[in-house]
């Protein structure tokens, strides 16, 4: 399976407009509009599954997390109304996401939530997942399938991607925590 689109996306609720009440929905209206316009750059690649790397769902200590369950499910609550979303998990490329993630040297935790039939789990799903997929995949019908991955946030950048640098002759994967920072600061201004 071939990657066909990639970006770096906020994850802020206010995105959503749905989810702001009236008087919110101009504050976050240039990034609204900037992830309205990724969503179609996304859909116009027609990807077989979204990838969402992000570390504000599972914490594993010294490890990075994929998401085996079946699903994934989660609610933005707190605004002018609640915005759900269910999907599918890519199974078979979340094990082999793990696999590589093992693979460069990296420890990870293949995790799950619930069901004791990991195919029935349904993992929750927080604000850094699905808002990202509001916008890319989440709200197809039917939702596209999803893999979930989780840094290890108590390793400096250069323990998680150390190996992985190796491997890759000497890309460097923090490039794109750089990137990460560069985009908070302009949504922010």
């Amino acid at each position: 399976m071939p990657l066909v689109f990639a970006a770096i996306a906020p994850h802020g609720s206010m995105t959503i407009a749905a989810w702001c009440r009236p008087e919110e929905r101009a504050l976050a209206a240039k990034t609204r509009a900037a992830m309205e316009e990724l969503g179609r750059r996304f859909a116009g690649t027609a990807p077989e599954v979204t990838v969402v790397l992000t570390p504000h769902n599972i914490h594993v200590e010294r490890g990075m997390a994929v998401v085996l369950a079946g699903a994934m499910a989660g609610t933005l609550e707190s605004g002018a109304a609640p915005i759900a979303m269910r999907c599918p998990v890519d199974r078979e490329l979340a094990s082999a996401i793990a696999a590589a993630v093992g693979e460069a040297g990296v420890q990870v935790a293949a995790v799950s939530y619930g069901a004791n039939d990991t195919a029935a789990a349904v993992f929750p799903m927080d604000w850094g997942t699905q808002v990202p997929l509001h916008f890319m995949g989440g709200r197809d019908d039917p939702p596209k399938p999803i893999v979930m991955v989780a840094p290890a946030r108590d390793l400096p950048w250069d323990a998680r991607g150390r190996r992985a640098r190796d491997r890759e002759g000497g890309r460097d994967i923090r490039q794109a925590r750089r990137a990460h920072r560069l985009v908070r600061s302009r949504t922010r201004a």
